[in-house]
């Protein structure tokens, strides 16, 4: 595995995992920030504007251009996230163990 071994990048003598590890929590920080704007702008916004029923509606339009293939791949992808035993367990403390769906 070539993060385990001792390359270096491009640009200096920092290890390239070290590189990595830095781009990777850059990366993680910036998604943060653009699901707390979501979270608190976006879905006022979406909210003030649209009803549930409205909601689903798009939800299942947009879920019907995604070849069936490529659904099931995000669906086990999804279903590996939501099902492990730490992410039950944050589940189970944050929310009591209630889910949608």
């Amino acid at each position: 595995m070539i993060l385990s071994g001792s390359f270096v990048n491009t640009h200096g003598s920092q290890p390239a995992r070290s590189c990595l590890a830095v781009v990777i929590n850059q990366l993680i920080a910036l998604q943060l920030l653009h699901m707390n704007r979501e979270e608190t702008e976006v879905l006022r916004v979406l909210w003030a504007a649209y009803d549930d029923a409205a909601l689903v509606a798009i939800t299942k339009r947009a879920a019907a251009t995604i070849a069936p293939a490529r659904l099931a791949e995000w669906a086990e992808l999804v279903r590996a996230a939501t099902t492990s035993p730490g992410y039950q367990e944050i589940d189970r403390q944050l929310v009591g163990g209630a889910r949608l769906g």
